[in-house]
Protein backbone atom coordinates (compact mmCIF):
# COMPACT_ATOMS: atom_id res chain seq x y z
CA UNK A 1 0.00 0.00 0.00
CA UNK A 2 2.80 1.90 0.77
CA UNK A 3 4.64 1.31 -2.51
CA UNK A 4 1.48 2.37 -4.46
CA UNK A 5 1.18 5.48 -2.61
CA UNK A 6 5.15 6.83 -3.46
CA UNK A 7 4.47 5.50 -7.26
CA UNK A 8 1.17 7.50 -7.56
CA UNK A 9 2.79 10.85 -5.85
CA UNK A 10 6.08 10.63 -8.07
CA UNK A 11 3.63 10.51 -11.38
CA UNK A 12 1.43 13.63 -10.14
CA UNK A 13 5.02 15.61 -9.46
CA UNK A 14 5.84 14.89 -13.00
CA UNK A 15 2.80 15.99 -14.63
CA UNK A 16 2.77 18.89 -12.07
CA UNK A 17 6.28 19.41 -13.28
CA UNK A 18 5.35 19.41 -16.94
CA UNK A 19 2.82 22.11 -16.62
CA UNK A 20 4.71 24.80 -15.01
CA UNK A 21 6.50 27.40 -17.82
CA UNK A 22 9.98 27.15 -18.72
CA UNK A 23 11.97 28.72 -15.65
CA UNK A 24 14.13 31.94 -15.77
CA UNK A 25 17.70 29.58 -15.47
CA UNK A 26 16.61 27.56 -19.01
CA UNK A 27 15.85 31.15 -20.79
CA UNK A 28 19.12 32.40 -19.72
CA UNK A 29 20.93 29.31 -20.43
CA UNK A 30 19.16 28.18 -23.77
CA UNK A 31 21.04 30.58 -26.03
CA UNK A 32 24.68 29.98 -25.13
CA UNK A 33 26.26 27.59 -27.32
CA UNK A 34 27.67 24.05 -26.32
CA UNK A 35 31.14 24.52 -26.33
CA UNK A 36 33.19 21.65 -28.73
CA UNK A 37 35.04 19.58 -27.03
CA UNK A 38 38.51 19.16 -28.75
CA UNK A 39 39.68 15.71 -29.40
CA UNK A 40 42.93 15.00 -27.71
CA UNK A 41 44.49 13.03 -31.07
CA UNK A 42 44.39 16.74 -32.23
CA UNK A 43 47.14 18.32 -29.54
CA UNK A 44 50.01 15.55 -30.16
CA UNK A 45 52.49 14.92 -32.19
CA UNK A 46 51.54 13.85 -36.08
CA UNK A 47 53.51 10.38 -36.53
CA UNK A 48 54.19 9.26 -40.26
CA UNK A 49 55.73 6.24 -41.94
CA UNK A 50 58.77 7.80 -42.97
CA UNK A 51 60.09 8.37 -39.88
CA UNK A 52 59.02 12.13 -39.00
CA UNK A 53 56.65 13.63 -35.98
CA UNK A 54 55.32 17.15 -37.02
CA UNK A 55 54.99 18.88 -33.77
CA UNK A 56 51.44 19.92 -33.12
CA UNK A 57 51.60 24.02 -34.39
CA UNK A 58 53.59 22.40 -37.65
CA UNK A 59 56.59 24.61 -37.20
CA UNK A 60 58.94 21.63 -35.97
CA UNK A 61 59.47 18.39 -38.20
CA UNK A 62 61.19 16.11 -36.36
CA UNK A 63 63.59 13.10 -37.94
CA UNK A 64 65.61 10.30 -37.16
CA UNK A 65 65.53 8.61 -33.64
CA UNK A 66 63.10 5.76 -32.50
CA UNK A 67 59.84 7.04 -32.43
CA UNK A 68 59.68 8.03 -28.38
CA UNK A 69 62.73 10.12 -29.18
CA UNK A 70 60.48 11.94 -31.92
CA UNK A 71 57.53 12.38 -29.81
CA UNK A 72 59.69 13.95 -26.56
CA UNK A 73 61.42 16.39 -29.17
CA UNK A 74 57.98 17.22 -30.44
CA UNK A 75 56.67 17.89 -26.88
CA UNK A 76 59.40 19.78 -25.65
CA UNK A 77 60.08 21.74 -28.51
CA UNK A 78 56.30 23.06 -28.47
CA UNK A 79 57.23 23.85 -24.95
CA UNK A 80 59.69 25.66 -25.28
CA UNK A 81 57.79 27.73 -28.49
CA UNK A 82 54.80 28.31 -26.10
CA UNK A 83 57.39 29.86 -23.63
CA UNK A 84 59.35 32.13 -25.82
CA UNK A 85 55.91 33.15 -27.40
CA UNK A 86 54.60 34.51 -23.96
CA UNK A 87 57.76 36.49 -22.74
CA UNK A 88 58.09 38.22 -25.95
CA UNK A 89 54.42 38.76 -25.83
CA UNK A 90 54.93 37.49 -30.02
CA UNK A 91 51.70 36.26 -32.70
CA UNK A 92 52.42 32.53 -33.52
CA UNK A 93 52.47 33.78 -37.07
CA UNK A 94 56.08 35.99 -36.15
CA UNK A 95 57.84 32.61 -35.87
CA UNK A 96 55.80 30.28 -37.88
CA UNK A 97 56.72 31.07 -41.43
CA UNK A 98 59.99 29.57 -41.22
CA UNK A 99 60.01 25.67 -40.65
CA UNK A 100 62.32 24.00 -38.07
CA UNK A 101 63.75 20.90 -38.95
CA UNK A 102 65.17 18.88 -36.03
CA UNK A 103 67.58 15.72 -36.54
CA UNK A 104 67.92 13.17 -34.42
CA UNK A 105 71.37 11.95 -35.00
CA UNK A 106 73.43 8.52 -33.37
CA UNK A 107 71.45 6.43 -30.14
CA UNK A 108 72.55 6.56 -26.42
CA UNK A 109 76.03 5.30 -25.33
CA UNK A 110 77.95 6.37 -28.87
CA UNK A 111 80.62 8.47 -28.44
CA UNK A 112 80.29 12.07 -27.52
CA UNK A 113 80.68 14.64 -30.19
CA UNK A 114 82.41 18.05 -28.96
CA UNK A 115 79.22 19.66 -29.98
CA UNK A 116 75.81 18.03 -29.15
CA UNK A 117 73.75 19.98 -31.49
CA UNK A 118 74.45 22.32 -34.62
CA UNK A 119 72.29 24.89 -36.26
CA UNK A 120 72.09 25.83 -39.92
CA UNK A 121 70.42 27.95 -42.23
CA UNK A 122 69.27 26.44 -45.41
CA UNK A 123 66.43 27.32 -47.75
CA UNK A 124 63.67 25.17 -49.59
CA UNK A 125 61.93 26.81 -53.10
CA UNK A 126 62.52 30.19 -51.74
CA UNK A 127 61.47 29.95 -48.08
CA UNK A 128 64.22 29.72 -45.16
CA UNK A 129 64.12 26.21 -42.99
CA UNK A 130 66.57 26.34 -39.86
CA UNK A 131 68.03 23.17 -39.79
CA UNK A 132 69.29 21.61 -35.73
CA UNK A 133 71.19 18.49 -35.78
CA UNK A 134 70.99 16.87 -32.39
CA UNK A 135 72.87 14.12 -31.21
CA UNK A 136 71.76 11.79 -28.81
CA UNK A 137 74.90 10.05 -27.47
CA UNK A 138 73.48 11.03 -24.47
CA UNK A 139 69.82 11.28 -24.73
CA UNK A 140 67.91 14.15 -25.08
CA UNK A 141 69.50 16.79 -22.85
CA UNK A 142 66.67 19.22 -22.24
CA UNK A 143 69.16 21.64 -21.07
CA UNK A 144 71.09 22.17 -24.15
CA UNK A 145 68.03 21.32 -26.11
CA UNK A 146 66.06 24.27 -24.69
CA UNK A 147 69.24 26.30 -25.58
CA UNK A 148 69.02 25.13 -28.96
CA UNK A 149 65.18 25.56 -30.29
CA UNK A 150 65.77 28.95 -28.62
CA UNK A 151 68.65 29.80 -30.55
CA UNK A 152 66.67 28.31 -33.40
CA UNK A 153 63.12 30.36 -32.98
CA UNK A 154 65.27 33.30 -32.76
CA UNK A 155 66.94 32.52 -36.26
CA UNK A 156 62.75 31.74 -37.31
CA UNK A 157 61.61 35.19 -36.06
CA UNK A 158 64.43 36.87 -37.67
CA UNK A 159 64.54 35.76 -40.95
CA UNK A 160 61.01 35.92 -41.20
CA UNK A 161 60.01 38.31 -44.29
CA UNK A 162 63.62 38.19 -45.11
CA UNK A 163 64.91 37.78 -48.86
CA UNK A 164 67.44 34.94 -49.75
CA UNK A 165 70.73 36.11 -49.76
CA UNK A 166 74.11 33.10 -49.67
CA UNK A 167 76.40 35.54 -48.69
CA UNK A 168 74.35 36.82 -45.80
CA UNK A 169 76.21 35.35 -42.32
CA UNK A 170 73.60 34.74 -40.16
CA UNK A 171 74.76 34.54 -35.89
CA UNK A 172 72.84 35.14 -32.46
CA UNK A 173 75.38 35.92 -29.95
CA UNK A 174 74.85 33.98 -26.80
CA UNK A 175 74.36 36.36 -24.38
CA UNK A 176 70.64 36.99 -26.15
CA UNK A 177 70.29 33.16 -26.15
CA UNK A 178 71.00 32.63 -22.52
CA UNK A 179 69.51 36.31 -21.47
CA UNK A 180 66.01 35.28 -23.04
CA UNK A 181 66.18 31.45 -21.30
CA UNK A 182 67.18 32.89 -18.07
CA UNK A 183 64.19 35.72 -18.49
CA UNK A 184 61.85 32.90 -19.25
CA UNK A 185 62.66 30.83 -16.37
CA UNK A 186 62.48 34.13 -14.28
CA UNK A 187 58.85 34.99 -15.44
CA UNK A 188 57.80 31.32 -14.81
CA UNK A 189 59.38 31.52 -11.38
CA UNK A 190 62.07 29.26 -11.79
CA UNK A 191 65.32 31.17 -11.61
CA UNK A 192 67.67 30.98 -8.56
CA UNK A 193 67.50 34.77 -7.02
CA UNK A 194 70.67 33.87 -4.75
CA UNK A 195 72.29 33.98 -8.16
CA UNK A 196 71.55 37.33 -8.82
CA UNK A 197 72.41 38.43 -5.24
CA UNK A 198 75.64 37.14 -5.58
CA UNK A 199 76.76 38.63 -8.37
CA UNK A 200 75.54 42.17 -7.42
CA UNK A 201 77.49 42.07 -4.04
CA UNK A 202 81.16 40.99 -5.69
CA UNK A 203 80.14 43.70 -8.45
CA UNK A 204 79.05 40.47 -11.31
CA UNK A 205 81.55 38.47 -12.92
CA UNK A 206 80.52 40.30 -16.78
CA UNK A 207 80.11 43.46 -17.87
CA UNK A 208 77.97 44.37 -20.48
CA UNK A 209 81.40 45.10 -22.81
CA UNK A 210 82.22 41.17 -22.03
CA UNK A 211 78.32 39.88 -22.81
CA UNK A 212 78.71 41.89 -26.51
CA UNK A 213 82.10 40.26 -26.76
CA UNK A 214 81.70 36.63 -26.37
CA UNK A 215 81.01 34.52 -28.70
CA UNK A 216 79.77 30.89 -29.44
CA UNK A 217 82.97 29.44 -29.27
CA UNK A 218 84.35 31.39 -26.47
CA UNK A 219 80.74 30.52 -24.35
CA UNK A 220 80.88 26.55 -24.94
CA UNK A 221 84.80 26.87 -23.83
CA UNK A 222 83.92 28.11 -20.40
CA UNK A 223 83.67 26.33 -17.33
CA UNK A 224 80.01 25.81 -15.75
CA UNK A 225 80.25 28.55 -12.98
CA UNK A 226 81.28 30.44 -15.11
CA UNK A 227 78.65 30.11 -17.96
CA UNK A 228 75.92 30.30 -14.79
CA UNK A 229 77.52 33.52 -14.42
CA UNK A 230 77.11 34.44 -17.97
CA UNK A 231 73.71 33.37 -17.78
CA UNK A 232 72.67 35.11 -14.88
CA UNK A 233 73.85 38.48 -15.99
CA UNK A 234 72.30 37.89 -19.60
CA UNK A 235 69.31 37.89 -17.93
CA UNK A 236 69.57 40.64 -16.13
CA UNK A 237 70.60 42.39 -19.19
CA UNK A 238 67.08 41.10 -21.19
CA UNK A 239 65.12 42.20 -18.31
CA UNK A 240 66.48 45.57 -18.09
CA UNK A 241 65.57 46.23 -21.82
CA UNK A 242 62.15 44.46 -21.63
CA UNK A 243 60.81 45.92 -18.56
CA UNK A 244 61.68 49.44 -19.74
CA UNK A 245 58.20 51.58 -21.27
CA UNK A 246 57.14 49.94 -24.28
CA UNK A 247 60.67 47.69 -23.86
CA UNK A 248 59.22 44.58 -25.46
CA UNK A 249 58.52 46.50 -28.40
CA UNK A 250 61.91 47.62 -28.73
CA UNK A 251 63.00 43.73 -27.99
CA UNK A 252 60.56 42.28 -30.47
CA UNK A 253 62.47 44.97 -33.52
CA UNK A 254 65.74 44.19 -31.89
CA UNK A 255 65.56 40.58 -32.45
CA UNK A 256 63.85 40.88 -35.71
CA UNK A 257 67.03 42.83 -37.27
CA UNK A 258 69.81 40.69 -34.83
CA UNK A 259 70.12 37.18 -37.23
CA UNK A 260 71.92 39.45 -40.32
CA UNK A 261 73.12 42.29 -38.40
CA UNK A 262 77.25 42.41 -38.82
CA UNK A 263 77.81 45.87 -36.70
CA UNK A 264 78.77 46.43 -33.31
CA UNK A 265 75.58 45.72 -30.83
CA UNK A 266 75.67 48.93 -28.44
CA UNK A 267 74.71 50.74 -32.06
CA UNK A 268 72.25 48.04 -32.60
CA UNK A 269 70.88 48.48 -29.36
CA UNK A 270 71.00 52.00 -29.49
CA UNK A 271 68.82 52.33 -32.12
CA UNK A 272 66.08 50.09 -30.81
CA UNK A 273 65.81 51.26 -27.29
CA UNK A 274 66.70 55.28 -27.64
CA UNK A 275 64.55 56.13 -24.46
CA UNK A 276 67.52 54.16 -22.30
CA UNK A 277 70.34 56.65 -24.14
CA UNK A 278 72.24 53.22 -23.87
CA UNK A 279 75.95 55.03 -23.31
CA UNK A 280 78.60 52.30 -21.84
CA UNK A 281 77.92 54.01 -18.42
CA UNK A 282 73.94 53.83 -18.53
CA UNK A 283 73.92 50.97 -19.90
CA UNK A 284 76.20 49.36 -16.77
CA UNK A 285 73.76 51.43 -14.61
CA UNK A 286 71.22 50.00 -16.00
CA UNK A 287 72.43 46.39 -15.69
CA UNK A 288 73.62 46.83 -11.92
CA UNK A 289 70.35 47.64 -11.33
CA UNK A 290 68.48 44.99 -12.35
CA UNK A 291 70.98 42.96 -10.66
CA UNK A 292 70.15 44.54 -7.58
CA UNK A 293 66.30 44.55 -8.14
CA UNK A 294 66.17 40.28 -8.94
CA UNK A 295 68.28 39.86 -5.82
CA UNK A 296 66.50 41.59 -3.14
CA UNK A 297 65.17 38.89 -1.00
CA UNK A 298 61.17 39.10 -0.17
CA UNK A 299 59.57 38.70 3.05
CA UNK A 300 58.06 35.29 2.52
CA UNK A 301 61.74 33.61 2.09
CA UNK A 302 63.33 31.86 5.18
CA UNK A 303 66.79 32.17 5.69
CA UNK A 304 68.51 28.60 6.58
CA UNK A 305 69.66 27.64 10.00
CA UNK A 306 73.16 28.80 9.07
CA UNK A 307 72.22 32.02 7.52
CA UNK A 308 69.81 32.55 10.47
CA UNK A 309 72.76 31.92 12.95
CA UNK A 310 75.55 34.35 11.50
CA UNK A 311 72.92 37.12 11.02
CA UNK A 312 72.19 36.59 14.59
CA UNK A 313 75.62 36.55 15.95
CA UNK A 314 76.86 39.83 13.96
CA UNK A 315 73.58 42.01 15.70
CA UNK A 316 74.08 40.95 18.82
CA UNK A 317 77.63 42.50 18.68
CA UNK A 318 77.25 46.56 19.68
CA UNK A 319 79.20 48.63 18.07
CA UNK A 320 80.27 51.67 20.26
CA UNK A 321 83.12 54.14 20.66
CA UNK A 322 85.81 53.96 22.98
CA UNK A 323 87.82 56.31 25.57
CA UNK A 324 89.94 57.35 22.54
CA UNK A 325 87.02 57.97 20.12
CA UNK A 326 87.86 54.51 17.94
CA UNK A 327 85.29 52.42 17.00
CA UNK A 328 84.93 48.98 19.38
CA UNK A 329 82.59 45.79 19.03
CA UNK A 330 80.90 44.71 22.21
CA UNK A 331 79.23 41.69 21.96
CA UNK A 332 76.36 41.31 24.41
CA UNK A 333 77.55 38.00 26.17
CA UNK A 334 80.45 40.33 27.53
CA UNK A 335 77.82 40.98 29.98
CA UNK A 336 80.22 43.10 32.67
CA UNK A 337 81.54 45.28 29.31
CA UNK A 338 78.27 45.90 28.06
CA UNK A 339 76.65 47.43 31.64
CA UNK A 340 79.90 49.72 32.28
CA UNK A 341 78.59 51.68 29.02
CA UNK A 342 77.34 54.78 29.32
CA UNK A 343 73.60 55.33 29.65
CA UNK A 344 73.19 56.61 26.51
CA UNK A 345 75.34 54.99 24.80
CA UNK A 346 74.17 51.47 26.25
CA UNK A 347 70.32 52.44 25.53
CA UNK A 348 71.09 53.65 22.12
CA UNK A 349 73.06 49.90 21.26
CA UNK A 350 70.17 48.01 22.98
CA UNK A 351 67.75 50.03 20.56
CA UNK A 352 69.36 48.81 17.94
CA UNK A 353 69.75 45.13 18.68
CA UNK A 354 66.06 45.54 19.07
CA UNK A 355 65.42 46.95 15.57
CA UNK A 356 67.42 44.11 14.03
CA UNK A 357 66.02 41.62 15.84
CA UNK A 358 62.59 42.48 14.86
CA UNK A 359 63.99 42.74 11.38
CA UNK A 360 65.64 39.15 11.34
CA UNK A 361 62.05 37.79 13.21
CA UNK A 362 60.43 38.22 9.38
CA UNK A 363 62.88 36.02 7.57
CA UNK A 364 64.69 33.89 9.88
CA UNK A 365 64.65 30.05 10.53
CA UNK A 366 61.22 28.80 12.31
CA UNK A 367 63.03 27.73 15.13
CA UNK A 368 64.63 30.70 15.95
CA UNK A 369 61.39 32.66 16.69
CA UNK A 370 61.34 31.73 20.12
CA UNK A 371 65.02 32.22 20.77
CA UNK A 372 64.96 35.84 19.19
CA UNK A 373 61.84 36.63 21.57
CA UNK A 374 63.83 35.26 24.63
CA UNK A 375 66.44 38.26 23.26
CA UNK A 376 64.27 40.80 23.15
CA UNK A 377 62.49 39.83 26.83
CA UNK A 378 66.36 39.83 28.06
CA UNK A 379 67.01 43.32 26.57
CA UNK A 380 64.25 45.03 27.97
CA UNK A 381 65.77 43.21 31.45
CA UNK A 382 69.00 44.68 30.74
CA UNK A 383 67.62 48.30 29.14
CA UNK A 384 65.88 48.70 32.88
CA UNK A 385 68.25 47.69 34.70
CA UNK A 386 66.94 44.29 35.75
CA UNK A 387 70.44 41.99 35.36
CA UNK A 388 69.72 39.68 37.33
CA UNK A 389 70.12 35.52 35.59
CA UNK A 390 70.74 37.20 32.36
CA UNK A 391 74.15 35.98 31.86
CA UNK A 392 73.49 32.44 33.15
CA UNK A 393 70.12 32.85 30.34
CA UNK A 394 72.17 33.95 27.46
CA UNK A 395 74.86 30.98 27.92
CA UNK A 396 71.88 29.11 27.43
CA UNK A 397 70.82 30.39 24.32
CA UNK A 398 73.68 30.33 22.87
CA UNK A 399 74.38 26.48 23.84
CA UNK A 400 70.64 25.91 21.75
CA UNK A 401 72.08 27.92 18.86
CA UNK A 402 75.17 25.55 18.77
CA UNK A 403 72.97 22.65 19.01
CA UNK A 404 70.67 24.03 15.95
CA UNK A 405 73.68 24.48 14.39
CA UNK A 406 75.16 21.08 14.98
CA UNK A 407 71.91 19.14 13.83
CA UNK A 408 72.09 21.20 10.44
CA UNK A 409 75.51 20.32 9.60
CA UNK A 410 74.53 16.47 10.81
CA UNK A 411 71.41 16.45 8.64
CA UNK A 412 73.19 17.84 5.54
CA UNK A 413 75.86 15.37 6.14
CA UNK A 414 73.25 12.45 5.90
CA UNK A 415 71.33 13.79 2.99
CA UNK A 416 74.46 13.97 0.98
CA UNK A 417 75.70 10.86 2.30
CA UNK A 418 71.95 9.42 1.02
CA UNK A 419 72.32 10.83 -1.83
CA UNK A 420 76.16 9.58 -3.09
CA UNK A 421 75.38 6.41 -1.87
CA UNK A 422 71.80 5.91 -3.60
CA UNK A 423 73.27 7.25 -7.14
CA UNK A 424 73.04 4.90 -10.02
CA UNK A 425 74.63 7.39 -12.48
CA UNK A 426 76.89 10.21 -12.88
CA UNK A 427 75.50 13.38 -12.96
CA UNK A 428 78.00 15.44 -15.31
CA UNK A 429 78.09 18.08 -12.81
CA UNK A 430 81.92 17.60 -12.92
CA UNK A 431 82.98 17.20 -16.22
CA UNK A 432 83.78 20.79 -16.65
CA UNK A 433 85.97 20.95 -13.47
CA UNK A 434 87.77 17.31 -14.47
CA UNK A 435 88.20 18.92 -17.87
CA UNK A 436 89.76 22.09 -16.36
CA UNK A 437 91.97 20.26 -14.09
CA UNK A 438 93.43 18.14 -17.34
CA UNK A 439 93.49 21.41 -19.75
CA UNK A 440 96.08 22.93 -16.74
CA UNK A 441 98.21 19.53 -16.59
CA UNK A 442 98.91 20.28 -20.54
CA UNK A 443 99.80 23.90 -20.29
CA UNK A 444 103.59 24.38 -19.73
CA UNK A 445 105.08 27.06 -19.25
CA UNK A 446 107.55 28.22 -22.48
CA UNK A 447 111.17 28.55 -21.70
CA UNK A 448 113.20 31.20 -23.93
CA UNK A 449 116.53 30.77 -22.55
CA UNK A 450 119.27 28.97 -24.99
CA UNK A 451 119.28 25.86 -23.52
CA UNK A 452 115.79 25.47 -24.01
CA UNK A 453 116.14 26.69 -26.96
CA UNK A 454 118.55 24.24 -28.40
CA UNK A 455 116.43 21.35 -26.65
CA UNK A 456 113.49 22.22 -28.59
CA UNK A 457 115.66 22.32 -31.67
CA UNK A 458 116.88 18.93 -31.32
CA UNK A 459 114.17 17.03 -29.84
CA UNK A 460 112.48 16.19 -33.22
CA UNK A 461 115.43 13.94 -33.80
CA UNK A 462 114.72 11.46 -31.73
CA UNK A 463 111.34 10.91 -32.11
CA UNK A 464 110.08 8.10 -33.95
CA UNK A 465 107.90 8.75 -36.78
CA UNK A 466 104.36 7.81 -36.79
Amino acid sequence: MAKSRTILLLVLYVIFLGTLPRSFAEEDLAPVPIPRATPVEDLLPKFDHQGMVISRSKQFEIIGGESKERGSAANLAEDIRDQFLSLLELEPEAVDQVKIRIHLKGKVGDPSPKRDSVIQISYQDTAFVVELFVHLAKGLNETNFRRSVTEALLYSGGLTGKKIDENVKYNIPPWVIEGLLEASAWQQKRAERKLYETLFKHGGLFTPDDLFSKNQADYLQTDSASKIAFRVSSGAMIMALTEQPEGKIAMRSFLAELPAYQGEMPDLLRNHFPELSLSTSSLSKWWALQLANKGVAPLTESLSILETEAALAKLLVAQVLDQKGAHQELPLRDLESFNELEPPEKNQAIKLMLSEIVQLSYRCFPSYRPLLNEYQFLLHQLSSGKTKDISQRLKTLEETRLNLVKNAERAKDFLNWFEITRARETSGSFDDYFKLKNDLKQIRKKRNDPISEHLDRIAPLFELPK
